[in-house]
């Protein structure tokens, strides 16, 4: 299933994947990949630091920044759950459409949005994360 993923997209899943375990999750959830993303992509993680700020709670923040200082070992699989599972389809959908062999950490970001209306709808609301969303040259 990851063979078009690049290099980067696959140690977002990784990631994604080790914070769904910190987390206690049971699956890797979309919030996981967003947090995988994150940890993969330095400006929009300082973008997103920014979009935290008016959230709630401060408790993303807090998990972001446990996982990027200190990752924790993980041997053993967790499955995705069906937002993740769609949200990587429309990744491979935006990709196909974009006539992309490889599908980006752009690429997931979109798929992400497209999967979660809490995340999608932050993105719409906000210029300084909409840009995310655009092709760029510069291939994540």
């Amino acid at each position: 299933m990851f063979e078009r993923f690049t290099e980067s997209s696959r140690r977002l899943i990784f990631f994604a994947r080790q914070e769904a375990l910190n987390a206690g999750h049971n699956e890797i959830e979309t919030v996981d990949l967003l947090y995988g993303v994150a940890h993969e992509w330095p400006e929009l993680r300082a973008a997103l630091g920014l979009a935290i700020d008016h959230v709630e709670s401060a408790e993303p923040a807090r998990r972001l920044q446990k996982l990027i200082e200190k990752p924790t070992p993980i041997n053993r699989e967790i499955p995705f759950s069906e937002g993740s599972k769609d949200a990587l389809r429309h990744a491979m959908q935006v990709a196909d459409s974009e006539s992309s062999s490889q599908i980006t950490i752009r690429h997931i970001l979109a798929g992400i949005a497209r999967a979660d209306s809490k995340v999608g709808e932050q993105f719409k609301q906000s210029a300084d994360l909409t840009r995310f969303l655009l092709p760029q040259e510069r291939s994540c």
